[in-house]
């Protein structure tokens, strides 16, 4: 016999509970206690956004978090052919949505990333990793040198330096 009464807390914090209880008779009775509310649900990931990437241009990556307390920070871990590591932290765009803006270097041809975040109650969580490749739209970087003046039967000499962010293809 008894009534079991509950309550679903939204914020965490510190909170006192009174509990008024009466029976059919008219008999009532008062109860307090002290109840601490904590959170421990970890930020939930849900779109993640970027652009096409290009050897030397912005590239843009965005992820939508959220959280019932609130998320506190988000940080952007990415690695550049599977050699240079980055973490960087990331600017909360509007809302729920955080966005960072990033130079693909030069030498880049697959990065591989994913964001890593917490909220204000210190609960952490992360989305999965993923992998992209990264398209080479720098032209190759060509000269050439000569004799400067021919005349006809003379043989001609030239000199061509071809240099290329990723490789000279030589065929």
């Amino acid at each position: 016999y008894g009534a079991m009464p509950n309550y679903t807390f939204q914020n965490v914090g510190n909170y006192t509970v009174t509990l008024n209880v009466s029976d059919a008779a008219g008999n009532w009775k008062t109860g307090t206690t002290w109840v601490n509310v904590s959170d421990i649900d970890a930020p939930v990931s849900g779109t993640i956004w970027n652009n096409s990437l290009t050897t030397g241009d912005l590239a843009f990556f965005s992820i939508n978090l959220t959280d019932n307390v609130g998320v506190n920070t988000v940080w952007f871990n990415y690695t550049i052919n599977g050699m240079t590591n980055y973490n960087w932290s990331v600017t909360n765009n509007t809302n729920d949505d955080w966005t960072i803006e990033i130079t693909i270097p030069s030498y880049a041809e697959l990065i591989e990333y994913y964001f890593w975040f917490n909220d204000d109650s210190s609960n952490k969580d992360k989305d999965a990793t993923a992998n992209q490749n990264v398209s080479d739209n720098d032209d190759p970087v060509l000269s050439v040198q000569t004799n400067s003046t021919l005349t006809t039967g003379d043989d001609g000499v030239f000199r061509i330096n071809i240099t290329d962010n990723i490789a000279v293809n030589t065929s």
